[in-house]
């Protein structure tokens, strides 16, 4: 009976409830940020495959980074969970901007020039920002407080997946399945809704002609069959 009602206490369950709860935000947080680049990306873009290829590399930094991390040693603490939140927000940055340069060009371009255009016209800026990203992330690496340390190695390690993914796999994706059109579809839905509304304006206008000349027609037979002439 005593057995029973036996329990347990100890300040390792409030650890391992912290620990739960920092895995599911980060695994909550990394999903959240999919979901937003992805609605950054079609917003912009207004292509469903260059949406899908901006989540393919934002998924795979974040993956190549977090098993960097852990390969590192690294156990997720709340040092580690602050340093992800960073490392999610990171991962998005190039390649949004190599796919608003994709779509640069109007009409009907091969998939190779707008690639070739995206890494030529955007290309310098990625690099100058990952320049300056990475040197300070260095400085840091030389800091002796643990948070500034592991932000430095985060930073870095982010830094460095950023500018593989975005000019090998991001480009090598678009230059191989790059839409030629990529507002093809966006643009004919809105033709389509735009004439759908032009429609309905004519439709409307005709009615309210028909309704408005109706009574001067009634009032010109009633004269008619009144005194026999129009």
């Amino acid at each position: 009976e005593g057995v029973n009602k036996f329990y347990h206490a100890s300040f390792m369950w409030w650890y391992w409830d912290g620990s739960v709860q920092m895995t599911k935000t980060a695994t909550g947080s990394g999903l959240i940020t999919l979901g937003f680049a992805s609605l950054v990306v079609i917003s912009s873009s207004k292509s469903l495959v260059l949406t899908l290829v901006s989540t393919v590399t934002i998924f795979f930094i974040l993956v190549a980074s977090s098993a960097t991390l852990v390969g590192l040693g690294w156990e997720l603490g709340f040092l580690e969970s602050i340093c992800f939140s960073i490392l999610i927000g990171i991962s998005c940055d190039f390649v949004i901007h190599f796919c608003h340069a994709y779509k640069h060009f109007e009409g009907n371009v091969d998939s190779q020039l707008r690639a070739r255009f995206a890494v030529v016209d955007m290309g310098p800026s990625i690099f100058a920002a990952a320049a300056t990203t990475i040197a300070a992330a260095s400085v840091m690496l030389f800091c002796t407080t643990p948070f500034f340390t592991k932000f430095g190695t985060v930073l870095l390690v982010t830094i460095i997946y950023a500018i593989i993914a975005s000019f090998i796999v991001y480009i090598v994706l678009v230059d191989l399945f790059g839409p030629a059109e990529p507002t093809k579809m966006f643009d004919l839905c809105w033709k389509r809704i735009v004439r759908k509304k032009e429609d309905e304006e004519i439709v409307k206008n005709d009615s309210s002609l028909v309704a408005s000349t109706r009574p001067s027609m009634i009032r010109r037979s009633s004269v008619k069959r009144t005194y026999g002439f129009d």
